[in-house]
């Protein structure tokens, strides 16, 4: 279900609202990433927003040919307050 997370400049910022980015399967509900997050890291999650990131040309510094990045699918969960996830470290 979960992939990895997501660290970013706007992912950092969006743990201060207590809010959390996670790259998962394409495939994967709201209901599931929920229940994902709950059991791996004993938190309540409040929210879940998922958003689908397209695929993207992007060009090989060392070859200098141009390359497909796969598009994946991001999602957002917002905890209840007072919680964290200790990947974050903010």
């Amino acid at each position: 279900m979960l992939l990895k997370p997501i660290f970013s400049e706007k992912s950092i910022a969006l743990t201060g609202l207590n809010k959390f980015s996670f790259k998962v399967e394409s495939g994967a509900t709201k209901t599931q990433i929920k229940q994902a997050i709950k059991d791996l890291y004993k938190v309540d999650v409040v929210s879940v927003t998922t958003a689908r990131v397209r695929s993207r040309q992007e060009r090989s510094f060392r070859t200098g040919k141009n390359a497909m990045d796969r598009g994946h699918k991001r999602a957002i969960v917002q905890l209840k307050s007072g919680q964290k996830i200790n990947l974050f470290n903010t």
